[in-house]
């Protein structure tokens, strides 16, 4: 006898965010095996009068060979300093994938339950800023490249560095978009739901202004960010709960 219509539909609920759920506890745990790259390698030793706090964000935001200089540093230890960024940037090719995969997941979930078109334009946003960030992450190997000997090599009025401003303002800003976006669909989903609704609106602002003031806004911008991605996987994990328990209610109705 096949199943009531009720519980397929709670049924493929459950999957969706099963899916989202577990897109998110992998991006968790590739963020915690980034952490401990960036731990193991020399980046407390970076100096730049830009006001980054970290080398790979300012990496993101150089527009001159000056900068790219500034951050190497000089002397013997610039090539360690070189080969430390490079192995950072080959292991970040695996974020963009995770939390790409989490977002189109979340915003594919919200679509199947009456997202409408803005969970449509959110799964864009989250498509479009993985290909910014691969464009970026490509950007900031030729950078690094250039730089292997005792200066940047890469002349000042180099397309690269146009490219690079544009890519990571545009992956950034692409993610604060999804935040705002997606939060209309998540006002639905109980106080969890417009909690992170609130937080997905405020990753807009905070990426936003770190699209103006990088510098001084990406580190503390970054972390509205991830509270945001935190609280949607929180509602992806009671979602998946409460329709596996609708599916057994159905079945058992």
């Amino acid at each position: 006898m096949s199943r009531s219509w009720p519980a397929e539909s709670a049924s493929r609920g459950a999957q969706r965010w099963l899916v989202a759920a577990a897109c998110g506890f992998l991006l968790l745990l590739c963020f915690g095996w980034m952490q401990t790259l960036l731990g193991s390698y020399d980046l407390e030793t970076f100096t730049t009068t830009r006001g980054f706090g970290h080398p790979v964000l300012a990496l993101e935001f150089v527009t001159g060979p000056a900068e790219v200089d500034e951050i190497l540093g000089e002397g013997p230890s610039r090539a360690s300093r070189r080969a430390d960024l490079v192995a950072v940037q080959r292991a970040d090719v695996w974020f963009p994938v995770f939390y790409g995969a989490f977002l189109f997941a979340v915003a594919w979930a919200l679509r199947r339950e009456g997202g409408g078109r803005v969970s449509v334009l959110a799964l864009a946003c989250a498509v479009l800023a993985v290909v910014a960030d691969y464009g970026e992450n490509a950007l900031i190997a030729t950078l690094l490249e250039a730089a292997e000997g005792a200066v940047s090599e890469l002349a000042a009025d180099s397309p690269v560095y146009l490219g690079l401003a544009v890519a990571a303002r545009l992956k950034f800003g692409l993610l604060g978009l999804y935040g705002v976006l997606v939060a209309v669909a998540l006002r639905r989903h109980g106080m969890l739901g417009r909690f992170a609704a609130l937080a997905g609106q405020a990753s807009f602002l905070a990426m936003a202004a770190a699209i103006v003031f990088p510098a001084r806004v990406l580190e503390p911008a970054s972390a509205v960010l991830g509270l945001f991605w935190f609280a949607l996987l929180l509602l992806a994990v009671r979602e998946a709960v409460r329709a596996q328990r609708q599916q057994s209610e159905a079945q058992s109705g």
